[in-house]
C-alpha cells in the first residue's frame, strides 16, 4: 500500500483462520503496527486482496466456527487506518458472485481509451479491476468453480466474464496479472478427477485484457504470488528469477 502524501509504503495483513485483526508493516522502518479498526471484514480466512495505491480490496473467504462463506466486498485506506464495505452491484438483476474461499485474485487495469491521461494519478481506481477465478464451496464436500468475474473499482459493479481458454474447476490456484493478461499456476480440483495442477495456463479476459503476439511458457522469469490462505492470511510480494535453474528470492526481515 503507497501513503503518497506521507511519502510512505506499506504491507498489509489482515484475518486468518479464526482472526480479523490488522497489521502494517512499513517498509521504510522494517516495524509491525496493529491497526485498532473495530469495524472490519470480521473472521475470515481464504480471502483474496489486491492492493491499489492506497487503497487494499478484500473480497470473499470463509469461517469454519460456524461454517460461512462471504461474498461481500471490504476496502482499506491506508491514510485514514479504516476499513469500509464496498457496495458492489451486479451488472445486471444482482447478478455478483457466489460466495467462495481459495479462489485466485488479481488487479488488472482495463485497456486505456484514446485521449486516456497516462499515467493514472496514484489514488486513481480508473480502469481498476479486481479480477476473481475459481475457488470452492467448502462448507460440507468441497465444490470447485471455474468462473471469471470482474469487479469495477470505480463504477462498483461486478460482471461475469468470458476468459479463454475455459479451464477445470479448482481452487487454492494463484492468479497474477501479466502483460494485461492472467497467469494462473496451481490449485486442486476434485473433478473430473482429484488432481494437483503443476501447470501454467493463460488467461485472456474478454474486456480487460490487450491483444498480445506474445505466447508466454515454460519457466518463470517474473512471478509475483499473492497468498491468502488457511492458518495467518499472509498478503506479500516475492519477486522470483529462474537463473540456470536457481530460484533467487528477496526477503524482508521484521522487527
Amino acid at each position: 500500500l503507497e501513503d503518497h502524501h506521507a511519502d510512505a509504503s506499506y504491507l498489509l495483513v489482515f484475518g486468518g483462520l479464526k482472526k480479523d485483526d490488522t497489521w502494517l508493516y512499513s517498509l521504510a522502518s522494517g516495524t509491525w503496527s496493529e491497526v485498532a479498526a473495530s469495524h472490519n471484514p470480521g473472521v475470515r480466512h481464504g480471502a483474496v486482496a489486491v492492493a491499489v495505491g492506497p487503497y487494499c480490496f478484500v473480497y470473499g473467504g470463509g469461517t469454519v466456527a460456524p461454517v460461512r462463506l462471504y461474498d461481500d466486498v471490504w476496502r482499506f485506506d491506508v491514510r485514514t487506518r479504516q476499513w469500509t464495505v464496498v457496495p458492489a452491484a451486479g451488472a445486471g438483476a444482482g447478478h455478483t458472485p457466489a460466495g467462495r474461499h481459495y479462489h485466485g485474485g488479481a488487479l488488472v487495469h482495463a485497456p486505456a481509451p484514446a485521449g486516456a491521461p497516462r499515467p493514472l494519478a496514484p489514488d486513481s481506481l480508473d480502469r481498476a479491476h479486481l479480477v476473481i477465478f475459481g475457488g470452492a464451496n467448502c462448507t460440507g464436500r468441497c465444490l470447485c468453480k471455474n468462473d471469471v468475474w470482474a469487479l469495477d473499482l470505480q463504477q462498483q459493479v461486478w460482471r461475469e466474464v468470458v476468459a479463454s481458454p475455459a479451464l477445470s474447476t479448482r481452487y487454492h490456484q494463484t492468479l497474477v496479472p501479466l502483460h494485461g493478461e492472467l497467469l494462473t499456476f496451481g490449485g486442486e480440483s476434485y473433478a473430473p478427477v482429484y488432481m494437483y495442477h503443476n501447470s501454467v495456463a493463460r488467461l485472456h479476459v474478454q474486456g480487460l485484457s490487450t491483444p498480445s503476439s506474445v505466447w508466454w511458457q515454460g519457466p518463470a522469469i517474473f512471478f509475483v504470488v499473492t497468498v491468502l490462505a488457511v492458518g495467518l492470511v499472509y498478503c506479500f510480494a516475492l519477486v522470483l528469477r529462474v537463473l540456470s535453474g536457481t530460484v533467487q528470492a528477496k526477503r524482508l526481515k521484521a522487527v
